[in-house]
C-alpha cells in the first residue's frame, strides 16, 4: 500500500456501504454494504476525484473493512483476551466487543475549527471515558485506530483517559504519516507501546468517501459551539445536528480537500448525482419517500447539511432527493 513513487498521495478510505448500513436502525432498507451497488459508486468516486486532481497526484483507495481486519488481527495479538480495545471507529471496536470513543472535530457555522467534542447523539467525553474506565475493570486498555495524520485526536484521547485514571497499554493504528512522528514519540515517551501497519509518505490529503455524500451517517464536519469549556454539537428545534459536507458551495474546497475551485465544482456535481442515485435506491427498497427527519436518529447520527455561507438554518423535514436535486 505504500506510495513508492514520487507522486503526491491522496488517500481515499472507503466505508460508504458500512455507513449507509446504519440507516437500517431507523427502518431504512439498504443494499449490502459490500454489494456491487456501492462498489460502482466508489469506483466512480475514485475516478472523478483523480480527474479533479493535478497529474502529479495519485489517488489510493483503501477499503476500511479490509483495513479493520488487518488492524484488529494485530490488536488482538497484543491485547489477548484480557485487555479492552477502544477506538473512535465503530467498525473496529464493535467486532471485538470493544468500546467506541465517540469523538469528532467541531467547527463553527463558518467552518472554522473549534476543538474536539462528542459526536452528535453521544454522551460527553467525560461520561464516555468514565464508562471505559468501568468496563476496563482496572486493567490497561489498547487504543486501535484506522490512521493517524498529525495525531491531535490521539493525543486528546490518551490525555482524557490518563486524566481519569485509565492506563493505556498500547496503541495500534493502520497507517501513519511522517507528520505524526512527534505524536508517536510523545506516546512512546509515556511508556505506551506503539504499533502501525503501514506508513505513507508525500501525502497531499486524506478523506473518507462518506464525507462527500450528504445525509449519510458521519458526513462532513459537525457544527457546534463552546459551552462552559466544552465543545458540543449544535441541535436545531427538530433535534437535528448540522454538518458541513466536503463539497463545493458548502465549504472552502481548496482548504478542506486540496481541490481547486473549478475541478471541485465538477467533482461535487458528480458526487451529488451519485448521492441522488443512492437515496433513490434507498427509497425504492424501503417503499417510501425518505426525509431528513427519518434519518437523524440513526445509531451513527445523520446531520443535516449546511453551507458556511448559509444565512438560515436548514429544515429537517425536507425530502432528501429533493434537497440534493436543488443543489444541482
Amino acid at each position: 500500500m505504500a506510495n513508492g513513487n514520487h507522486k503526491k498521495l491522496y488517500l481515499l478510505t472507503l466505508d460508504l456501504g458500512e455507513k449507509v448500513e446504519y440507516l437500517r436502525h431507523v427502518g431504512i432498507t439498504t443494499p449490502d454494504p459490500h454489494s456491487s451497488f456501492f462498489k460502482d459508486i466508489q469506483t466512480d468516486l475514485k475516478k472523478n476525484l483523480q480527474t479533479a486532481l493535478p497529474s502529479d497526484v495519485s489517488v489510493e483507495a483503501i477499503s476500511m473493512a479490509d483495513l479493520s481486519d488487518d488492524i484488529l488481527a494485530k490488536a488482538v495479538r497484543i491485547a489477548g483476551d484480557k485487555l479492552l480495545i477502544a477506538s473512535t471507529c465503530p467498525e473496529i471496536a464493535n467486532p471485538v466487543k470493544g468500546k467506541t470513543i465517540q469523538v469528532n472535530r467541531i467547527v463553527d457555522f463558518e467552518g472554522n475549527s473549534l476543538g474536539l467534542g462528542p459526536r452528535p447523539g453521544s454522551r460527553s467525553i467525560h461520561e464516555q471515558v468514565v464508562a471505559i474506565k468501568k468496563a476496563a475493570e482496572n486493567q490497561p486498555i489498547v487504543i486501535v485506530e484506522d490512521g493517524m495524520f498529525h495525531g491531535g485526536t490521539m493525543e486528546f484521547i490518551i490525555e482524557e483517559l490518563v486524566k481519569h485514571g485509565v492506563k493505556v497499554d498500547s496503541v495500534v493504528v493502520g497507517f501513519t504519516f511522517p507528520e505524526s512522528q512527534p505524536t508517536i514519540k510523545s506516546i512512546v515517551d509515556r511508556g505506551i507501546a506503539f504499533h502501525s501497519i503501514e506508513e505513507f509518505h508525500n501525502l497531499l490529503d486524506w478523506v473518507p468517501d462518506h464525507d462527500f455524500f450528504p445525509f449519510v451517517p458521519s458526513n462532513g464536519k459537525v457544527v457546534g459551539m463552546k459551552i462552559k469549556g466544552d465543545y458540543l454539537p449544535f441541535y436545531s428545534v427538530d433535534q437535528a445536528s448540522l454538518s458541513i459536507p466536503y463539497l463545493y458551495g458548502f465549504c472552502d474546497m481548496p482548504e478542506w480537500t486540496s481541490l481547486g475551485n473549478e475541478p471541485a465544482r465538477v467533482f461535487t456535481t458528480a458526487c451529488i448525482r451519485a448521492a441522488i442515485s443512492l437515496f433513490m435506491e434507498l427509497e425504492r427498497l424501503t417503499g417510501k419517500e425518505i426525509r431528513a427527519t427519518d434519518l437523524i436518529h440513526s445509531k451513527q447520527r445523520v446531520s443535516v447539511p449546511i453551507a458556511t455561507t448559509q444565512q438560515m438554518l436548514p429544515r429537517a423535514d425536507v425530502r432528501v432527493v429533493s434537497y440534493l436535486s436543488e443543489i444541482l
